[in-house]
């Protein structure tokens, strides 16, 4: 079991083939809250199914299910191209419509999945009583953020990318860092997609015209 950090909380958490395995500390949940929290374990659209499978006084144990095609985003960016990695971040905007909502998911790459052509979650915590709890709209911005530089900039730290402190380079990046409204955030991801799609169409262009001369 590894520990992950998202911009306040620590919780524990597990990866199996089929399913995710998250441990919260004595103080980071209250028993008399839990049949209302399973409401919020029920599969959903953008939700790994939970289970709880061990509740005392010391821990408690949530169990959630995955199929075997869903991957791990920490995974997936690993392999893809940049252009693949900036379509992924632009699709975490899902995250937005948790905002002010009961059930708030966990933000760190370790708990986003990718299931075909959409992210989901997998922990997610109840109002005041499960962490994590309700987000400030500043700290869920910094943590939306850090998501979106990680997926971009998979090598770096994304614990300390919430607080601004990884090392970024290029010229986009910075500006992505910089940025403070979601607005920004995917307005800026919009035109690099953009960029790069027209750059890729440029690319096909000359390689079909190189094929074309030698094979005339």
């Amino acid at each position: 079991m590894r520990e992950i950090q998202n911009i306040d909380q620590t919780i524990g958490f597990m990866k199996e083939t089929n399913a995710v395995e998250v441990t919260l500390q004595a103080n980071q949940y209250r028993l008399d809250k839990l049949t209302q929290y399973q409401h919020f374990l029920a599969p959903g659209i953008r939700m790994l199914s939970g289970e709880i499978i061990e509740a005392t006084e010391e821990k408690l144990v949530i169990r959630y299910k995955k199929e075997t095609d869903t991957l791990p985003l920490e995974q997936v960016v690993k392999k893809e191209e940049l252009f693949h990695r900036l379509l992924l971040a632009q699709k975490i905007h899902f995250l937005t419509d948790f905002l002010h909502r009961p059930a708030q998911p966990f933000l760190h790459p370790a708990n986003l999945f990718v299931r075909g052509e959409e992210l989901v979650i997998g922990h997610r915590g109840f109002m005041e009583t499960i962490v994590p709890y309700i987000n400030e709209e500043d700290d869920f911005i910094k943590q939306y953020r850090a998501l979106v530089l990680y997926i971009l900039h998979p090598k770096l730290n994304y614990e300390l990318l919430i607080e601004g402190s990884g090392t970024l380079k290029d010229a986009f990046t910075k500006k992505i860092n910089e940025a403070d409204t979601i607005e920004i955030i995917d307005q800026l991801l919009a035109t690099e997609i953009l960029k790069q799609k027209q750059k890729r169409a440029k690319e096909t262009q000359v390689v079909s015209k190189r094929n074309h001369q030698i094979f005339k």
